[in-house]
């Protein structure tokens, strides 16, 4: 189907003609009514609806396929209805066949399909026009797991984004609790939503919500060869914590915040190697990762865990994240002196006279434990 005749046609397509009529059409009665003539308005009218019809799930119109309208019908059922396919693609880039090919993504089209892979983070889908972002029913990109190997997902492709949105709530939408809650487990196996706490590097893309938890994403103003960092919002923050920016070296911490509050002042332990106004900066209790594409996971294996002190003032130095060796608090060991060979406690010599440290014994014990069970350590994304 397409705009084609034999001859007399035109660069510029007809307009209504005027007056023109509503009606049905009518055969001629001679020496009375005259028959209908449709006109060339007519014939683009039929043209023109039909070449739509084929231009609707994105197929070229041909004069010369007298199936193109019928074949066109069928790929706009099965695009609403959501046409069937397995994905052939890779983990985070989907591609899938349709039959009929889809030739160019439209909006409102459903596809449906099987994954052949789970997701571990943002992820296309190839429908036959390219590929495109697939986003949760919210518009979020994929983030590890909401794309399960052997799960049917349903698609449906959103023309004003240009991405292919899951009709159903992802994993990450449908976590019982949010990202970055630390957990302890007896199971083997690790839980679903849950990751090892055990330090190890993460993408920043494919656990978002964990590394949206976990971090401050601030701006502030840096000098070359100045550990000072003006103009940031230093709400929430804590010194000790790690400092990520374009100016700092890896490792960089804050030694101590001298300006609280939106407009604040941090300073640092290394100096700025540039100039900066309104630069990233990202500040965080736990591991940084590479600096830009990874960041760390919470590191509690084999801990017991305190609560931050959080301005009570019964132990200033507890901030979120901070290790603390083992210690023992001021005590004394009463140790009776004298007494008889015959009796009571106690040590019994010729002199009451001790000077210097009295040694009461030791055990075998490389640390200060109280008795325990042992638990996996699990934190939430």
């Amino acid at each position: 189907m397409d705009r084609f005749y034999q001859q007399g046609t035109d660069v510029s397509p007809p307009v209504p003609p005027v007056p023109g009529e509503t009606g049905y059409p009518r055969a001629g009665v001679p020496g009375g009514a005259s028959a209908s003539v449709p006109g060339a308005y007519w014939f683009h009218m039929i043209t023109e609806s039909l070449r739509n019809l084929v231009l609707r799930p994105g197929m070229t119109p041909d004069h010369t396929n007298l199936n193109l309208v019928a074949d066109a019908i069928e790929s706009l059922v099965d695009q609403r209805a959501g046409n069937f396919t397995l994905d052939t693609g890779i983990a985070d880039a989907y591609v899938i066949a349709l039959d009929p090919v889809i030739t160019a993504n439209v909006g409102g089209m459903v596809v449906r399909f099987k994954a052949g892979n789970t997701c571990t983070g943002p992820s296309t889908l190839d429908a036959g026009a390219g590929p495109v972002p697939i986003v949760s029913n919210q518009g979020a990109a994929m983030q590890s797991g909401d794309i399960v190997s052997g799960s049917i997902i349903t698609a449906l492709y959103d023309a004003t984004s240009g991405s292919f949105m899951i009709t159903t709530q992802v994993p990450s939408q449908t976590s019982a609790m949010p990202p970055g809650i630390i957990l302890s487990s007896a199971c083997i196996q690790t839980p679903p939503r849950t990751l090892s706490a055990d330090g190890g590097l993460l993408s920043r893309t494919g656990y978002a919500n964990l590394w949206a938890a976990q971090h401050l994403a601030v701006t502030g103003d840096c000098s070359a060869a100045s550990a000072v960092i003006s103009n940031i919002d230093t709400t929430n923050m804590q010194a000790g914590w790690n400092v990520g920016g374009t100016y700092f070296p890896a490792g960089t911490t804050i030694l101590s915040i001298d300006i609280a509050g939106p407009g604040g002042q941090l300073t640092v332990s290394a100096n700025a190697t540039g100039n900066g106004v309104g630069t990233a900066f990202e500040i965080s209790p736990w591991g940084l990762g590479d600096g830009a594409t990874t960041f760390n996971k919470p590191e509690v294996r084999n801990e017991f865990v305190r609560f931050a002190d959080d301005g009570r003032g019964v132990n200033v130095g507890s901030i979120l994240g901070s290790v603390h060796a083992d210690s023992v608090g001021p005590h004394t060991h009463p140790t009776p002196i004298g007494g008889s060979a015959g009796g009571s406690s106690g040590f019994w010599g010729p002199s009451t006279d001790v000077s210097g440290p009295t040694d009461t014994g030791s055990n075998t014990g490389t640390e200060t434990q109280p008795h325990h069970v042992v638990l996996h350590a699990l934190v939430t994304y």
